[in-house]
């Protein structure tokens, strides 16, 4: 019903036609005592892009099936870093993360505060579509954000690079279990393995041609 009337998660919000929603940002407060805290990070005022390897934990001790795969995402952090090695890459998440090799730097397990100001400066953000991908946007960064089950015509923005895997996707909702279980019985669901490494850097070339 949304994608046929052109809604997503923020305008279904609009009660029908009573509350008009005009704009997808909202204001995000920034702390002085935290932005002293990321003026004193190693990589401040360096170029990176920012990484995540982490869900919402729905069900403690299962992991979610929107998670890019880690090997993926390891893989594309090495492609990233063999053509950019001059380009910080930092991996942001819960403390409990797990930590993906070769990244330059982990923030893992600090205040949302102090991510607010390095999401704000990263070059650009790779994750699964998650609250990160939401924070980014409201400070204008972009990102490249790997769907699985859940519709991009919903969580997505259009000023992302939005992937999708054409053997399987959006799945959100067609049996009970669509979180964490792949509705195909597959062991590596397609919509994720399906988006390669390879896709991935490319759209965020594509994002960092476009920087300023």
């Amino acid at each position: 019903r949304c994608r046929l009337l052109g809604l997503d998660r923020w305008t279904e919000q609009r009660m029908g036609a009573f509350l008009p929603i005009r704009s997808r940002k909202v204001y995000i407060p920034l702390l002085d005592r935290f932005e002293k805290m990321y003026l004193a990070q190693p990589f401040h005022g360096k170029r990176y892009i920012t990484i995540n390897y982490g869900a919402d934990k729905m069900r403690p001790g299962q992991v979610q099936l929107k998670l890019w795969p880690k090997g993926h995402l390891r893989e594309f952090v090495r492609q990233f870093k063999t053509v950019h090695p001059d380009i910080l890459v930092l991996q942001l998440g819960a403390k409990d993360a797990e930590r993906i090799p070769c990244v330059d730097d982990y923030v893992l397990g600090e205040s949302i505060e102090l991510t607010k100001f390095i999401l704000r400066d990263s070059l650009c953000h790779v994750d699964c579509e998650g609250g990160l991908v939401h924070l980014a946007h409201q400070f204008d960064t972009r990102s490249v954000v790997v769907f699985g089950p859940t519709p991009v015509h919903m969580y997505g923005y259009r000023e992302n690079i939005n992937l999708t895997s054409a053997k399987c996707q959006n799945c959100m909702g067609l049996h009970a279990d669509w979180a964490y279980r792949c509705w195909r019985e597959e062991k590596e669901p397609p919509c994720m393995y399906g988006i390669a490494p390879a896709a991935v850097l490319a759209g965020v070339e594509e994002i960092l041609e476009e920087e300023p």
